[in-house]
């Protein structure tokens, strides 16, 4: 095998690697986190409508 053709494919790799690394687990650790105040969110709501409301009770 040619030594810059190996070069070539080992750093087409090494881009591949990287790029699905990087970009999918930023993306799903903001959607939780969103998912994660947009709950807290609903249910600050809920409890200044609502005193005597039970939490637990909710299903999201």
């Amino acid at each position: 095998m040619d030594d810059m053709h190996f070069v070539e494919l080992l750093e087409n790799e090494i881009n591949k690697i990287r790029a699905a690394r990087s970009s999918k687990p930023g993306k799903r650790m903001w959607r939780e986190i969103e998912a994660i105040r947009d709950k807290k969110r609903l249910e600050k709501e809920l409890m200044d409508m609502d005193v005597c409301l039970d939490i637990d009770d909710i299903q999201y």
